[in-house]
């Protein structure tokens, strides 16, 4: 057996062939990986966050590992702070779970916006002022017939 290191008596082996002896190598059967600078169990080359030992991965690459990631599958979106199941990069009402479109840009949400296409119109009208003033108008006709008829 010849040694792998011989300038250096703390080591002889490398099993894996990447050029870090076996005593030093934390992986020493991998040859892609040899040290884990955050201690988590996941070599510093496969961890796309090697100082974090919170997080390993980061599936969809935002840059938000996919333990912290609320969508993790989802490059366009990590974060719902309304727990409304849409991300806050889409969600045009991030802090309010009821809401979550604004499509005629009226800022008042589709789900409470009675015209949602209309951003001239939020809500209904009520029909009570229209009622009260063709009943309004309906007595005044009735009292001028009615005076008529007494006249004549």
């Amino acid at each position: 057996n010849s040694d792998a290191f011989p300038e250096d008596a703390s080591e002889w082996m490398d099993t894996d062939g990447d050029g870090v002896g076996d005593n030093s190598d934390l992986f020493p059967d991998d040859p892609d990986d040899w040290a884990d600078t955050d201690g988590d169990g996941v070599g510093d080359n496969s961890d796309a966050f090697p100082e974090d030992p919170d997080e390993t991965l980061d599936s969809d690459g935002d840059g938000v590992g996919d333990n912290s990631d609320a969508f993790p599958e989802d490059g366009s979106e990590w974060m719902d702070t309304d727990g409304d199941g849409v991300g806050d990069n889409s969600d045009a009402f991030p802090e309010d779970a009821s809401e979550w479109m604004d499509t005629d840009g009226d800022e008042t949400g589709d789900n409470t916006d009675a015209f949602p296409q209309n951003p001239e119109r939020t809500e209904r009208q009520s029909p009570i002022p229209a009622l009260a003033l063709l009943a309004a108008f309906g007595i005044l006709l009735g009292y001028k017939a009615g005076s008529r008829s007494r006249i004549g």
